[in-house]
């Protein structure tokens, strides 16, 4: 099997990973030593190539090898065969201040397609039954416009709409470094991602609430204002004069 040629390998270059597994590069390929439970990993490739029919942006395990049998929880070890993602992590938070910014750039200029296509590969993932793990930047790789999945693992909880479109524009401003300082670029961030989730049939009412409550830390009242006229707009919301995004708001700026 092609796997035992990267196990026997003496070219393979370790590198950091996640978690308590190891990772070998090569040109092409990926190999990760790690625990696993066998039959989980079975279906986490079923479900990936049916995904990747479907045209999903995924890195699957192509091969795996057991090496230690399972511990008394059901853990094997052993190494699991990937393609090597193309592009690089879309933010890492080593990136420095600069490199950021132009990441952040770079996505803001995306065009809506671009962002829908995220989103919809999102949620065809977890209603699969797979899930994606937004706590580390390093699961999404970036080429020229492109956003690939990596690391999917299979779902352990019910699908929740709504924290998938927080999980999603968190991804695409960066986690943990976007800041105050890149509100205008953040808020056209959002604004996609809020139309696109809009699209999937997200309520504009949840849309809402995530912004206003989760995101008022980055975005000032016009910026939200402005956020929620489009997608009204767009929804044909606009019923009246009178109808506004402070509808959705109270007075201290939260969710009715």
């Amino acid at each position: 099997m092609l796997i035992d040629e990267f196990i026997n390998s003496e070219k393979r270059e370790q590198v950091k990973a996640g978690g308590n597994k190891k990772c070998f590069v090569f040109d092409e390929y990926v190999l990760l030593y790690g625990s696993f439970k066998e039959e989980e990993l079975q279906q986490e490739m079923r479900i990936a190539k049916e995904l990747q029919i479907l045209g999903v942006p995924l890195i699957p395990t192509l091969e795996y090898r057991v090496v230690l049998p399972p511990n008394e929880i059901g853990y094997s070890r052993g190494y699991m065969l990937q393609q090597r993602a193309k592009g690089n992590s879309l933010y890492s938070l080593s990136m420095k201040e600069n490199e950021y910014e132009q990441r952040l750039s770079e996505i803001v200029e995306l065009g809506q397609e671009k962002i829908d296509k995220f989103v919809s590969d999102w949620m065809k993932i977890i209603e699969a039954g797979l899930q994606v793990d937004p706590s580390k930047a390093e699961n999404f790789f970036y080429d020229n416009g492109n956003i690939t999945f990596i690391d999917l693992n299979l779902r352990q909880v019910p699908v929740n709409f709504q924290y998938a479109f927080l999980e999603a524009a968190e991804v695409l401003m960066g986690l943990g470094l976007k800041s105050k300082k890149y509100s205008d670029k953040l808020c056209k961030i959002i604004k996609k991602v809020s139309r696109s989730f809009m699209k999937q049939g997200l309520p504009l009412k949840d849309i809402s609430e995530i912004i206003t409550t989760r995101w008022n830390y980055i975005l000032n009242e016009a910026q939200i204002i402005s956020i929620m006229q489009d997608l009204m707009v767009e929804q044909n919301d606009v019923k009246t004069p009178n109808n506004t995004p402070f509808d959705y708001l109270s007075k201290d700026g939260k969710t009715l």
